[in-house]
């Protein structure tokens, strides 16, 4: 008859057989939680089979300590579950999808499947408890572009449903970017390096899109403000981008102060409300009127007011030197001096129509003395007739010795 060899066992209760169960070399099974013990040549109790000792490979099985593998370790199944708090990877690169392609027997002939990272969250914590996903992704349905959102509540699978109920980009924080940002990104509070170039391209800054600055013309900048053109600026010049388009400050919000060193030209009006002018103090000012302390100019001073309104009003009858005039009271200045009617003056070339002397005077030869007329109160006008004469002639004088010739004395009749 065959011998039955039975190993020490505990068939109650699931505690481990300790040094005074078994000896040294000796083994125990407790039925309870299928392990099988075994008691070393230091009196140390090993467990060394069943649930946590060996893993079988027909059933599902937990080990309890820890497990080391020397080789490739290969895991085949749809779902790998880790529940680690901590996960440490020495290889490099981590790969993705590693079927998602038409290597050997794959024969993926589509790019159709996303792949990336994600996790959940409770998106609404202490009232609805929604679960809620977000990561980053390759999203092959969006020309392989990768993207970072969040709030998702269908978890991904090959895909991530962009289109999803609460789906959104996340934000991303980074201390620097590199690259270049295409589509309508958000930066908020960038600090750009080195440089940021713009090529040519518009630079948009409101809400709306219709506020922006842009230099697609080499070497000029244009700035748009709600949809136009405004400001151009270029190495030579600031200026509207149309005549007059806009103005420099209002009534109410000037600049404090404007420097030139060349030609202002301020166009067709100009309001100065007080101050100075080149450190010379000015009145106020009106559309209208205008009460300025002084008004200097190097150059010309011209007033286009139509003809019936004086364009200058003097109150001062103070004489002004060295004023210039072609006209004076309608009447075109002479080209010599002028005559003034209390002025000792000399007259040359002069035509007097209708003249009235008083006591009219003419220098001698050598003017040193003067022929003085004289004469008697007339009752009226007394007209005297020149004779038409046919050569030059001399007036006869009564007290003044002459010779006359070709004289008829009439002295007259007697009966």
């Amino acid at each position: 008859m065959a011998n039955t060899i039975k190993i020490k066992r505990r068939t109650s209760g699931t505690a481990a057989p300790s040094t005074s169960d078994i000896s040294q070399g000796e083994l125990a099974f407790v039925e309870a939680s299928q392990k099988l013990y075994y008691r070393d040549a230091s009196d140390n109790i090993r467990e060394i089979g069943g649930s946590g000792a060996f893993l079988k490979s027909n059933e599902n099985d937990t080990m309890d300590g820890d497990l080391t593998v020397t080789g490739a370790l290969v895991v085949q199944g749809t779902t790998t579950t880790v529940d680690s708090t901590t996960v440490s990877i020495a290889d490099a690169n981590m790969e993705l999808a590693s079927s998602n392609n038409n290597d050997g027997s794959n024969g993926v002939t589509t790019d159709a499947v996303d792949f990336g990272v994600y996790g959940n969250f409770n998106k609404a914590p202490g009232a609805a408890n929604t679960t809620a996903y977000g990561g980053f992704f390759r999203d092959a349905s969006d020309s392989g572009k990768f993207k970072f959102y969040t709030g998702l509540e269908a978890e991904p699978t090959s895909t991530v449903n962009t289109s999803g109920t609460g789906y959104a980009a996340a934000t991303v924080v980074a201390g620097t970017f590199e690259g270049n940002l295409a589509g309508t990104p958000t930066i908020t509070a960038a600090t750009v390096a080195t440089s940021l170039d713009m090529n040519g391209t518009e630079l948009i800054l409101d809400a709306d899109a219709d506020t922006s600055i842009t230099a697609d013309t080499d070497d000029q900048i244009d700035i748009k403000i709600a949809g136009a053109d405004e400001i151009n600026i270029t190495s030579t010049v600031i200026q509207p981008a149309t005549n007059g388009g806009m103005s420099l400050g209002t009534s109410s919000k000037k600049f404090s102060n404007l420097y030139a060193s060349g030609t202002v030209d301020l166009g067709s009006s100009v309001n100065v409300d007080g101050g100075s002018v080149d450190g010379t103090p000015i009145g106020a000012n009106s559309a209208s009127t205008g009460a300025f302390t002084s008004v200097s100019a190097t150059s010309q001073i011209t007033s286009t007011l139509a003809t019936g309104t004086a364009p200058m009003v003097v109150a001062s009858t103070t004489a002004v030197s060295n004023l210039n005039a072609d006209m004076l009271d309608g009447q075109h200045a002479p080209s010599g001096t002028i005559v003034g009617t209390s002025d000792t003056q000399t007259l040359t070339n002069k035509n007097l129509t209708s003249a009235v002397m008083t006591t009219p005077q003419i220098n001698d030869t050598s003017a040193n003395h003067q022929y003085v007329f004289g004469v008697s109160e007339l009752a009226a006008d007394r007209t005297v007739t020149l004779p038409l004469l046919t050569g030059n002639d001399t007036f006869v004088f009564a007290n003044h010795t002459q010779t006359l010739d070709n004289k008829t004395i009439d002295c007259g009749t007697f009966s």
